[in-house]
């Protein structure tokens, strides 16, 4: 599957968190558009997501797309939270959540790179 792989690793105790993400259809980075995303998150070496179910009704960009989809796995790691979005993750992934709640909730939130 190709991929356009985001500014966005971080470096969590030894894992790092990549989300690669993609606009079916084709996107540019910095244009905003609407429908559906596809990605890939590993952790560390680990592919914990691959999906094609990020839809978008509002136009985002690549990076607000990926900010989204880090919002949805902050509150998957927020035990208290109740959420309970698409693609509820399970073994390895829900781990990630847990573990990286913080991380996912700072990219999502601010944006950072």
């Amino acid at each position: 599957m190709p991929t356009r792989q985001l500014d966005r690793e971080h470096l969590h105790g030894s894992r790092t968190i990549t989300i690669a993400i993609e606009k079916l259809g084709g996107a540019r980075l910095g244009d905003v558009y609407t429908g559906t995303w596809r990605y890939v998150v590993t952790w560390g070496d680990q592919e914990t997501f691959r999906e094609q179910r990020l839809d978008s009704p509002l136009p985002t960009t690549p990076l607000g797309a990926a900010r989204e989809l880090a919002a949805w796995f902050a509150a998957y790691g927020d035990p208290g939270s109740g959420y309970d979005g698409p693609n509820r993750p399970m073994g390895p992934a829900l781990e990630m959540c847990r573990r990286e709640q913080e991380t996912f909730s700072l990219f999502a939130g601010e944006g950072c790179r």
